[in-house]
């Protein structure tokens, strides 16, 4: 598998493993903390900071394939609107942000 079809693997899975825990047993207390999300066990671990929750989720799972995501960000929309968003954290940043294309339109940004 190349490198590209992994990364994109490895969010999607993470992403449909976030979606089938409830929100309030994940979200409550927890908003702005992070949430690593073992994409083989399906194991999660919540903690202040990135490197917080990978180290104890890999403690865990030694073999962990790790998604990364901020808990209920909060974002606001030009007019003052606010709603939340779940952030995804690459730790391969280059600079570049990448928004899903519902959020774009939300945002009214091209």
């Amino acid at each position: 598998m190349n490198p590209v079809t992994a990364k994109r693997t490895l969010q999607r899975r993470g992403d449909e493993i976030r979606k089938s825990h409830p929100r309030p047993q994940v979200e409550t207390g927890n908003h702005g903390k992070m949430l690593a999300i073992d994409i083989e066990t399906e194991a999660l671990q919540i903690d202040a900071s990135e490197i917080g929750a990978c180290s104890r989720l890999e403690a865990r799972h030694p073999d962990a394939q790790i998604r990364i995501v901020r808990i209920g960000s909060r974002l606001r929309r030009f007019g003052g609107r606010t709603f939340t968003q779940d952030a995804i954290v690459d730790t391969g940043f280059n600079g570049w942000l990448s928004l899903p294309p519902n959020l774009i339109t939300q945002l009214n940004l091209r």
